[in-house]
This record gives C-alpha cells, sequence and structure tokens, in this order.
C-alpha cells in the first residue's frame, strides 16, 4: 500500500509535467498501484483538459485524435466526436463556397451547377424582410442559394439550404457522392488515426457561425450532403418552390 506522502509526490510529477505522453504514462503506473487512484486520474485528467485544451474539448476524448495532421489548406480548427457524428470546424473558403465563388445568377449559370434547373423568386423569407433566392435542382438534389451584395458583410455561404445525392457533381475541393471515407479524410488531413473511419456522419462546420456539411456515409460510401445554414430565415426544401 502506498502511503500519504508517495501520493502526493506522484501527482506532483503528473501536474508539473509538459509532455501529456508522460502524463498519461505516469497515471497509468499510479493507476496500477491503487484501484482508489483511478478516481484521482480522473480528477487529474479534468485539470489538464480545463489548463491547458480548447473550451468545451477533454483531453481523455482527444487522445484517440493524437495522431491528425490536417493540411494547410484545410485552416483546421476543432473537431470533436459526439456518438456516430464527428464534428469537424474550418475557416477554409470551400466550407462557404463548396461549388466555387458564385456571386450572381450569371456566376450560377456558369458554375458546376450550370446543368441544374434554376427558379429565382422573390419572396418573405421573414417578417417584413424580402429577398431574391434560387431554387436550384436536378433530379433528387435541391439547394436554395442567396447572394448577398454587402460587399462589407461577414463572410457567409451562398447556400441556405441543400441536400446533394448526384454522383456526377463534384465539389470545388474534390468531394464526390460515392466516394470511400479514407478519400473524403485524405482531402482534409495529411495523417490520421484509423478509429476516424468509424464514423458515419461527418459534419464539416464554417468556423464562422454559417453553415454546416452534412456528410451522410453507408457501407463506407458518401451516400448524401446535406446543407443546413444558422440563418433565422424561414427557408426550406419545399417541393412547389423547385417548379
Amino acid at each position: 500500500m502506498i502511503n500519504e506522502q508517495q501520493k502526493t509526490n506522484d501527482v506532483t510529477i503528473m501536474l508539473n509535467s509538459s509532455n501529456f505522453d508522460s502524463v498519461v504514462t505516469n497515471l497509468s503506473n499510479y493507476c496500477s498501484r491503487s484501484i482508489n487512484a483511478i478516481l484521482l486520474a480522473r480528477v487529474i485528467c479534468a485539470l489538464f483538459a480545463a489548463t491547458f485544451l480548447l473550451p468545451n474539448k477533454s483531453f481523455c476524448d482527444t487522445i484517440e485524435f493524437k495522431n491528425l495532421t490536417p493540411k494547410l489548406k484545410f485552416e483546421f480548427n476543432s473537431i470533436s466526436p459526439d456518438n456516430d457524428t464527428l464534428k469537424i470546424v474550418t475557416c477554409m473558403n470551400e466550407v462557404y463556397f463548396p461549388f466555387g465563388r458564385i456571386k450572381s445568377e450569371f456566376d450560377l449559370r456558369h458554375s458546376a451547377l450550370k446543368s441544374y434547373k434554376i427558379k429565382k423568386r422573390n419572396e418573405y423569407v421573414a417578417k417584413n424582410e424580402r429577398e431574391t433566392l434560387y431554387y436550384v435542382s436536378k433530379n433528387n438534389d435541391r439547394l436554395v442559394m442567396f447572394f448577398n451584395s454587402d460587399s462589407e458583410g461577414t463572410i457567409s455561404s451562398y447556400i441556405t439550404a441543400g441536400k446533394i445525392i448526384d454522383p456526377t457533381l463534384e465539389f470545388s475541393s474534390k468531394q464526390k457522392i460515392g466516394m470511400t471515407k479514407r478519400a473524403f479524410f485524405e482531402l482534409w488531413f495529411s495523417t490520421y488515426p484509423q478509429s476516424i473511419l468509424h464514423y458515419n456522419s461527418i459534419h464539416l462546420i464554417s468556423c464562422v457561425d454559417d453553415i454546416t456539411h452534412k456528410y451522410i456515409f453507408a457501407d463506407d460510401k458518401l451516400k448524401e450532403v446535406d446543407f443546413v445554414s444558422t440563418s433565422y430565415w424561414n427557408i426550406n426544401l419545399n417541393e412547389n418552390k423547385f417548379k
């Protein structure tokens, strides 16, 4: 049995360590000497998370992403698991402009979406607020788009809602329906742990609160991409508006 002085010394070694690997080793050795130390180890883990890590992230939860190396172009911000969903926050331009820079109806008709049907509507998006929206469709694909003419405004996506399942449409960052999870992650990361391949719902979230891309996988293939905006506008994929 270890005495109280020994416990204090062990904890001091852990708290003074600047190397996370060393911390984990010390915790493991300590836990092997005393079952009661498990509770203390969890407290120490929480202290390290609160002191050294980003807000809302746990040191214990991030161990599985230890070997994650984002590519510079991805402008990686953070990553967090949530059951079968992996949420990744990024500041890259492509999260706002997934089909290239489109600033007008003219650009839209000459973009990767040029083969899509376009329905222009001027309608209420909120109480006493009207805007021009573009309802873009092809087969079962649906996109609702808005072009912000305020050049001094904050960066925002031209997509306010949408769903893509067409395997012939390629995003500006090379995502395509039908690609494998491994191919998807290799677009953004130079190295990644194998455990990252267990997630079937991958959310790319803009670092400026605006748009989320939800990549849905089944049988290791990308089946669907959903676009969800944080805008207060009342926008939905009402089929009648695409006609």
